[in-house]
């Protein structure tokens, strides 16, 4: 659906000059599949489905001054009945105790993720169809299936990024409350996303200091977890340097990332370093850094399994990195080589996708759409 809709919208480019209407359109129809897909999936589809599902039918039979009360012991000693998200724990028992069905949460949490990212790359790729599939290449949809909660944090965080590139802040506020009692860890991601489309300025030589810790990091993050679980051992289990992941082929991808990412700091930021700043070229600063933290920070999960949980809130950035290169080699260079660069580009994560769905964890069923 995604390369027939890029097809028609080429098409349509050549009759008319603004096609944004054409691009929401033909967008939806992929991102609702999505949104069923991963909303409708069944127990044994992901890890963490069945938690979901038994902790909703749990949430139908208690009442909300449980859940508050709840909230406030986990608050205070750290620890509780059922989870710490007021938010999520709420909405899933009205949703529950409304529809009669523990798959209502599930299906909130996928339209709510879906619908952010399909606002978001509308409103802000150059090319919605490519970052829809960075999107599914990249592990958002399969993250979906899994760590649910975390992936419509993520979503809203798109929502949020947008509403601070536009300098709504008031707005990126109420929301980022709202996603913090949906999954703690918004947190992150939102003082992440609000240092650098608010405070940090855009400058180069900001970005390759960046770059240069980022490796500093990547140097020494493996003496320095095994020096740190000789200290604390009571960590192991979040340190566990015995069972290193083997990335394999994520590698070359990482490789592709980071020479876009270079070629944007190159010649995309070159004639932005002083004056007014626009919102498309903070946007541009904001998707080279995110790809310099996304890159190094999931490197690091080799050896610290949570800072994958971080990097996850840095992909927003990846899914417009490319757009924005493949925009900038469309103006500047030779029609061939640019056509090349794209072929390849959507090759890459059409066979990382694909790649994706077939491990043995990935195994998708549903008792809803057979």
């Amino acid at each position: 659906m995604l390369i027939l809709g890029r097809l028609v919208s080429l098409r349509c480019r050549q009759k008319y000059k603004d096609v944004s209407h054409i691009d929401l359109l033909l967008t939806f129809l992929p991102f609702l599949a999505m949104a069923l897909i991963v909303g409708l999936r069944g127990e044994a589809t992901g890890v963490d489905t069945p938690s979901y599902l038994s902790d909703a039918l749990k949430y139908r039979g208690i009442t909300y001054k449980e859940i508050l009360e709840n909230y406030l012991k986990v608050m205070k000693a750290h620890k509780g009945s059922f989870g710490l998200e007021i938010g999520y724990v709420s909405i899933a028992k009205f949703l529950t105790s409304t529809f009669h069905s523990t798959q209502a949460p599930l299906l909130f949490m996928s339209f709510l993720t879906y619908f952010c990212f399909w606002i978001g790359v509308n409103y802000l790729s150059d090319d919605p169809y490519l970052s829809a599939m960075i999107l599914l290449g990249c592990g958002f949809f399969i993250h979906s299936m899994n760590i649910a909660r975390q992936m419509t944090a993520i979503g809203l965080m798109m929502i949020i990024y947008l509403l601070l590139l536009k300098k709504h802040q008031f707005a990126a506020f109420l929301l980022f409350i709202f996603a913090f009692f949906i999954h703690q860890t918004t947190i992150i991601g939102f003082l992440a996303i609000w240092l650098f489309t608010r405070v940090i300025p855009v400058r180069r030589s900001f970005v390759c200091m960046l770059l240069g810790l980022m490796l500093i990091l990547v140097a020494i993050i493996q003496p320095a977890s095994k020096l740190f679980v000789k200290i604390f051992p009571k960590y192991i289990s979040f340190l566990d340097v015995s069972n290193l992941q083997t990335f394999g082929g994520i590698k070359l991808l990482w490789m592709v990332e980071l020479l876009f990412a270079l070629y944007l700091l190159i010649y995309g930021l070159r004639n932005i370093e002083h004056g007014a700043i626009s919102m498309y070229d903070r946007h541009t600063f904001c998707s080279i850094c995110f790809t310099f933290l996304y890159i190094p920070i999931t490197y690091c999960s080799q050896y610290v399994w949570l800072t994958d949980r971080i990097g996850l809130y840095f992909l927003i950035g990846l899914m417009f990195l490319f757009p924005i290169a493949l925009k900038r080699l469309r103006e500047h260079s030779p029609k061939p080589f640019y056509l090349l660069c794209t072929i390849a580009v959507w090759g890459m994560f059409i066979l990382w996708f694909v790649k994706s769905t077939r491990l043995p964890e990935n195994v998708y069923s549903s008792p809803w759409i057979g």
